[in-house]
């Protein structure tokens, strides 16, 4: 029996391992004991300061703030979903796929849609997170991606823009000459294109939502030339191509 599980060490980065037996380097042993103890402290001990100075205490959900709520939230949801499972009939299984990161759901469904997907479905919405209610997202959004599914049942997936209708209309990033130590605004500009790219299915969703982004930094006051050298200097750390090309294209 699995009584525990080995956790890396703050300064390493090691995928987790479930097991029991010796110690090991780099690694530290944790009982489900103490675990258990640890998530049972925090539901009976999370305390919220209002603006006004008063104290109150939460005594239902998950707690707000902690840093067990999302080991806490995956493991009560897998938990939930597993006795959902369970009811689907195994031809059905077949025809519905889902996925969930934290507490956000992606539901797809085949074509040939049946009166007993439908009733799947509502019970995914009514039973299956007991008191908890899904709360439907935008359309064709999932976290921060945009999905489209194409004739062929094949995904396509790209980084969302929530501005690419109406400009500047959600705010995220600094402008160029807010107080905001330069070497910081530059470090924002890499993250973001960086994930623009990491977040497309494929080279030209990569390059769309990466050409979006930069139109919204220049529109922040940011100069072709100083986002033309990011990208030269994304291009020298990625070895990719697509960054060299990018400023043909947009600047």
């Amino acid at each position: 029996d699995v009584d525990g599980v080995w956790v890396p060490k703050r300064s390493t980065l090691q995928p987790c391992k479930w097991s029991r037996g010796r110690s090991k380097k780099e690694m530290v042993f944790i009982p489900f004991k103490e675990m258990i103890d640890v998530v049972n402290f925090s539901l009976e001990n999370t305390f919220v300061k209002m603006p006004d100075g008063k104290i109150l205490k939460q005594d239902k959900g998950i707690p707000m703030g902690d840093p067990t709520s999302p080991g806490i939230t995956i493991i009560t949801c897998a938990w939930m979903e597993a006795k959902f499972i369970k009811q689907i009939p195994e031809q059905e299984k077949q025809n519905i796929r889902a996925k969930r990161y934290m507490d956000d759901l992606l539901v797809l469904v085949a074509r040939n849609y049946t009166k007993q997907q439908d009733e799947i479905l509502e019970q995914l919405d009514d039973g299956c997170y007991a008191d908890l209610k899904l709360v439907p997202g935008k359309e064709n959004t999932f976290l921060e991606n945009t999905i489209k599914v194409n004739d062929d049942n094949s995904l396509e997936w790209w980084l969302k823009d929530e501005n690419k209708e109406q400009p500047n209309k959600i705010w995220r990033y600094t402008l160029v000459d807010s107080q905001a130590p330069y070497k910081q605004k530059v470090a924002t500009i890499k993250a973001t294109l960086k994930k623009a790219y990491k977040m497309g299915s494929n080279d030209s969703l990569r390059f769309m939502a990466i050409r979006r982004k930069l139109v919204e930094f220049r529109l922040l006051g940011f100069t072709a030339s100083s986002l033309k050298q990011i990208c030269k200097r994304l291009a020298i750390e990625t070895d990719t191509k697509m960054w060299f090309d990018l400023p043909r294209y947009f600047f």
